[in-house]
């Protein structure tokens, strides 16, 4: 699964760039409705602001790169960028982060058959 982890930091590194830009517009609007913190108590505000500052950095074409696995590389940061800033980089939760990744990816292909 060593593809998922990959996964999981290239579209966290795009993510974190999106943050520092001040073309991300979105991003900063994003980051005050969920209290001026990255990961916040609300879990929909978070996950949404954690997928749409990677997207809205690939969109503005910032210089890093976003990785799927399956579908367009807007689905890949849909897929991944949620699950690991919430779970940490512990090994016990790499299953935890993994595993929905997975599941969202498999779900992708038939719409790419």
């Amino acid at each position: 699964m060593g593809f998922i982890r990959e996964a999981f930091r290239v579209n966290g590194e795009l993510s974190d760039e999106a943050f520092h830009s001040p073309r991300c517009v979105i991003t900063a609007a994003l980051l005050r409705s969920n209290g001026s913190v990255r990961i916040s108590g609300d879990a929909e505000k978070t996950a949404l602001l954690l997928a749409a500052s990677a997207a809205e950095a690939r969109v503005l074409g910032l210089n890093y790169p976003a990785m799927s696995i399956t579908g367009s590389g807007n689905h890949g940061i849909i897929s991944t960028m949620p699950a690991p800033r919430w779970t940490g980089s512990t090994a016990s939760s790499e299953h935890h982060r993994n595993r929905p990744c997975g599941i969202s990816d498999i779900l992708r292909i038939p719409a790419w058959l």
